[in-house]
């Protein structure tokens, strides 16, 4: 599942969640409004690996974007 904006792109992989082209913080949180995870982007990237399947939302740098975990 890939969602583009301009440069920056939001894809999942298995359990990870990939954001990438962005700069400070990206959070995932549930479809409940829970923040899940947040980490800061290193070389314009998030990595969040191990998540649960399911549905989130993810919040980063003018992104607002849902996914669904496999």
């Amino acid at each position: 599942d890939i969602q583009a904006d301009a440069n920056k792109v939001v894809y999942t992989d298995g359990g990870n969640v990939y954001v990438v082209g962005i700069t400070g913080k990206a959070r995932i949180y549930s479809t409940t409004g829970a923040l899940v995870a947040q980490k800061e982007a290193v070389a314009g990237t998030a990595r969040f690996e191990g998540l649960a399947a399911g549905v989130y939302v993810v919040v980063a740098d003018g992104i607002n974007q849902k996914v669904i975990v496999e």
